[in-house]
């Protein structure tokens, strides 16, 4: 199959099995890849949703959240990934202290089997120095 005609979900498949490897992607797919609620496809490309699934299986083994920061177009890109949900408000004075302003988030839960685990993205920019 050519790869500009793959669905959504073979790209994210495809993406796994080769960051995990054949066997480990493969059970990935299976765990996580039912559990993306619609929203959450209609925003996230395939591969960015394989690697939140890499580091929400660190959560759910460890019991930690994990952040992961990297620089967008405009803006940077900050996701959560943890076993519990926060209100932006408990955020904002961490994010305000990094110098972060928030433009915008969002906020998925994932049900599995046994836990659910949150992604929360947010879109943030330097706060301008006061002048």
């Amino acid at each position: 199959m050519n790869r500009l005609t793959e669905s959504w979900e073979q790209r994210f498949s495809r993406f796994l099995r080769r960051a995990a490897g054949q066997q480990d992607g493969s059970a990935l797919v299976g765990i996580y890849g039912a559990a993306f609620p619609p929203g959450y496809r209609e925003l996230t490309p395939p591969t960015l949703a394989g690697r939140d699934v890499l580091r929400l299986r660190q959560v759910a083994e460890s019991g930690e959240d994990a952040f992961e920061l990297w620089k967008a177009e405009y803006r940077h890109r900050l996701r959560l990934y943890s076993l519990r949900g926060r209100f932006l408000d408990e955020l904002m004075p961490l994010l305000a202290n990094l110098g972060l302003r928030v433009a915008d988030h969002v906020q998925f839960a994932l049900d599995l089997a046994d836990k659910r685990l949150l992604v929360t993205s947010f879109s943030v920019q330097a706060a301008q120095p006061e002048a």
